[in-house]
C-alpha cells in the first residue's frame, strides 16, 4: 500500500499478531516489551478497531491497557454486565484479536460474563 504511512498503520497490527503467533509457539515464550514506536502504532490503530473487534462480545468490554486511555469497545447496555481487560497493550490487542488463550491479561467482571468472554470469537 502506498503512502508508508498509509501501509503502516494498516500492517502494524496484521504483522504484530502473527509475529506473536510464531512467538508463542515456542515453549518458554514470555510477553515482551514492546519498543514506544510499535506501541505508538498499534495503540493508535486499536483504539479505531476496537469496536469492530468486540462486536460478537456478549457483554459490554472495557479496555485498559496499561498506560493508554480506556477504551469502551462495547457498551454494556442498560443491566447488562461489563467485562474489563486490563494488560499491557501488546497483551489487550491480542486478546481481542481472539488470541484469548495465548494473551497475559487480567478480566474483570461477573464470572460468567469473564467464562463467556474468553470464549468468544473475537477478531475481524
Amino acid at each position: 500500500m502506498r503512502p508508508a504511512a498509509v501501509e503502516r498503520l494498516v500492517n502494524t497490527i496484521e504483522f504484530f499478531v502473527h509475529h506473536e503467533d510464531v512467538r508463542r509457539g515456542s515453549p518458554g515464550w514470555e510477553p515482551r516489551r514492546l519498543d514506544d514506536d510499535l506501541e505508538h502504532d498499534l495503540q493508535r490503530t486499536f483504539a479505531r478497531s476496537a469496536r469492530m473487534l468486540a462486536r460478537k462480545a456478549p457483554c459490554g468490554i472495557e479496555l485498559r491497557p496499561a498506560g493508554h486511555d480506556p477504551i469502551t469497545a462495547k457498551r454494556a447496555l442498560d443491566g447488562e454486565p461489563s467485562v474489563t481487560v486490563s494488560g499491557p497493550l501488546g497483551e489487550v490487542v491480542l486478546f481481542m484479536y481472539g488470541r484469548q488463550d495465548q494473551a497475559v491479561v487480567d478480566l474483570d467482571g461477573p464470572a460468567d460474563s469473564v467464562a463467556a468472554t474468553r470464549n468468544t470469537s473475537f477478531g475481524i
